[in-house]
Order: C-alpha cells, then sequence, then structure tokens
C-alpha cells in the first residue's frame, strides 16, 4: 500500500471514529474494519440496505456490509445484495436476496437482536453458496464424464465397408 493511500486510510479511520461516538465499541471497531476492506478493495459487491420500520443505522449498516462482504469470494465485483432490515413487535428481520446466473440465494431470519439475525443470515447464505457451487461443479462433471464415456464406448471396429464388384 502506498504512502498515501495509508494516510488517507488513517484519516477515514478518524472520521470514522469521530462520527460514531455515540455508538458502542463494536460499531465503531466494525466500522473501521469495514472502511479498511473497502480501502484496500476487498468488498467490491454492491449493497441495497433497505430498513422497515427502523432506522439503517451506520452501525447497522457496516455489521450487514462487513458479514455478507465475507462472502464476497463467491461472487462478481458487479453483484448487488438487497439486503432488507424489519422490526415487528419483538421481532427483528433481515431478508438477504442475492440474484446469480439463472437462480436467486435469499434467506430471510428473525431474531430478538438485529445483529444475531444478521449472524444467522450471514451463515444460511454461505451454506446455500456452498450448495449451488457444488451443484454447478456436480453439473460440470456429470457433463465431462459423460462426454468422456461416450466417446470411450462407442467403437467403430466392428463396421466393415462394403466391397465392390467391377464388372
Amino acid at each position: 500500500m502506498s504512502k498515501t493511500s495509508k494516510k488517507l486510510l488513517k484519516l477515514l479511520q478518524n472520521v470514522a471514529l469521530l462520527c460514531y461516538n455515540d455508538y458502542t465499541i463494536n460499531a465503531r471497531v466494525t466500522t473501521v474494519i469495514f472502511v479498511n476492506k473497502y480501502l484496500e478493495g476487498m468488498i467490491s459487491m454492491k449493497f441495497i440496505i433497505v430498513g422497515r420500520n427502523i432506522e439503517v443505522t451506520p452501525g447497522l449498516r457496516a455489521a450487514v456490509e462487513e458479514k455478507i462482504g465475507k462472502l464476497d469470494k463467491y461472487f462478481n465485483p458487479d453483484t448487488e445484495v438487497h439486503v432488507t432490515l424489519s422490526v415487528e413487535k419483538d421481532r427483528q428481520k433481515i431478508e438477504v436476496t442475492i440474484p446469480v446466473k439463472g437462480s436467486i440465494i435469499r434467506s430471510e431470519q428473525v431474531s430478538n437482536d438485529m445483529y444475531v439475525s444478521i449472524d444467522l443470515v450471514e451463515e444460511i447464505i454461505e451454506r446455500q453458496l456452498k450448495k449451488y457451487k457444488n451443484k454447478i461443479v456436480d453439473k460440470q462433471q456429470a457433463a465431462a464424464s459423460f462426454s468422456k464415456a461416450y466417446v470411450e464406448t462407442v467403437s467403430y471396429t466392428h463396421l466393415t465397408l462394403p466391397t465392390i464388384l467391377l464388372v
């Protein structure tokens, strides 16, 4: 990392800490971690975070982007992640929808704490992604083995050329 990038990173860390003084230590640490990862180019997915009956605070936004951002390795850089946070009485609900080629990865979790819901939804999305990846790999391997097996079993040695009699 260049000297200018390090200075910019330090400046943004300080700004993040100053801006979120009224939040808990965890929210500040999460924000600083997210700023570090974002500047290093580690998080490249586009997050669309919407709140229903809840204000999406910078701490919540940072927690969602950090947790779901861990799944960045599975996606293209231009992937959009749709996240909806909602509150109904004592239920803290998060819905995550990620469109992938030919399919949609979606999960919805409810708990008493929004941060717990975020953790749960991240685990489920990761499990679904691993299943999706295995499904794709199995299809490719099945197609490859079928064509190879087909080519190996088809033999043309039993065929004979017709003889032509010239009169």
